[in-house]
């Protein structure tokens, strides 16, 4: 369980779906998905399986990947990566290429719960991240690429490109904003160059 609610999340969420008159079962909650009408209904619902869901929730919050509100988007992702861990990789995958999802949730359920099928398709999007940071004006890459290189790091000694990518990273290293050499120094030390 990677991405629980805290005592205080729960008792949030229950207030909101006992004003809607919804029970905090996963029953009645993937009716609310189902019926994805009320949209905030869906949100809460969306926060709320990671409380009470199972394996069989995963189905209906994959479909939520599209909804029309970015939240609910954004949510879903992190609660199949609560339930279903590593098994649901394929769908971090698929959300992490998909042209119209914002990377940065993908990344992070890849970086936390992912195994190593999703090495592809984070050296093809952190490959894309330093291709802007090593153009003779750099341009900003955005963060998801730090989740990335955290995940890769997970498998750098198996596979040869992740070290080759490293290397790269080391080449623009003082490109990089002061916070993100900070968080990769500390969580990925190997990154940071020497001297």
């Amino acid at each position: 369980m990677v991405f629980p609610n805290s005592p205080d999340t729960t008792q949030i969420v229950r207030r909101a779906l006992h004003r809607k008159r919804i029970e905090y079962s996963e029953d009645a909650l993937l009716g609310v998905l189902e019926d994805g009408s009320d949209r905030y209904a869906v949100y809460w619902a969306t926060i709320a399986l990671r409380d009470v869901g199972t394996l069989r929730a995963v189905s209906a919050l994959q479909k939520l990947l599209h909804y029309p509100m970015q939240d609910v988007k954004d949510c879903s992702v992190l609660t199949i990566a609560h339930l279903a861990g590593p098994a649901a990789t394929e769908f971090y995958v698929h959300a992490l290429r998909d042209k119209r999802t914002r990377k940065q949730y993908p990344m992070w359920a890849i970086r936390v719960a992912a195994d190593e099928r999703a090495v592809d398709a984070v050296l093809e999007y952190v490959d894309r991240a330093l291709k802007r940071l090593e153009r003779s004006t750099p341009a900003d890459p955005g963060d998801a690429y730090v989740d990335g290189l955290e995940y890769l790091s997970r498998f750098h000694e198996s596979d040869p490109r992740i070290e080759t990518v490293f290397a790269r990273v080391r080449r623009v290293w003082s490109r990089l904003p002061a916070g993100v050499q900070k968080r990769l120094f500390e969580s990925v030390p190997v990154l940071a160059p020497a001297g």
